[in-house]
C-alpha cells in the first residue's frame, strides 16, 4: 500500500469547469460595476475637497470659537474616513484588474 495520499503523476493542475465558468462570469459583473465604482471614487475626491476648505464649515460657527473647533475637529475625522475608502475602492479595482 502506498503511503503518499497525494502522488504527484507530474500533470499540471487543470482547473475545473465550473470554476473557469464562474470566474469569467465574476470578471463580467465587476466589468459592469466598474464606472459605478470610479464615479464613487470621483464623488470622494470631491468630498474630501470640500471638507478640506472653509466651505465645509457653515458661517453661523465661524463666530463661535468651540463650535468651530468642534466642526473643524469633524470635518478632519470625515476626511480621514473618506480618503480610507477611496483608497480601499481604488486597490481594490487595481488589484482585481492585475490579477485578471
Amino acid at each position: 500500500m502506498d503511503d503518499n495520499l497525494y502522488p504527484n503523476d507530474g500533470r499540471a493542475f487543470l482547473e475545473p469547469i465550473e470554476q473557469v465558468n464562474e470566474r469569467n462570469e465574476e470578471k463580467a459583473e465587476t466589468l459592469q460595476a466598474l464606472p459605478v465604482i470610479k464615479d464613487t471614487i470621483a464623488r470622494f475626491k470631491e468630498r474630501i475637497k470640500f471638507y478640506e476648505g472653509m466651505n465645509g464649515i457653515p458661517t453661523e460657527v465661524l463666530r463661535k470659537p468651540d463650535e468651530f473647533m468642534h466642526t473643524v475637529a469633524a470635518n478632519k475625522m470625515t476626511v480621514e474616513n473618506l480618503r480610507v475608502e477611496k483608497e480601499w475602492l481604488e486597490d481594490l479595482v487595481e488589484r482585481y484588474f492585475k490579477q485578471r
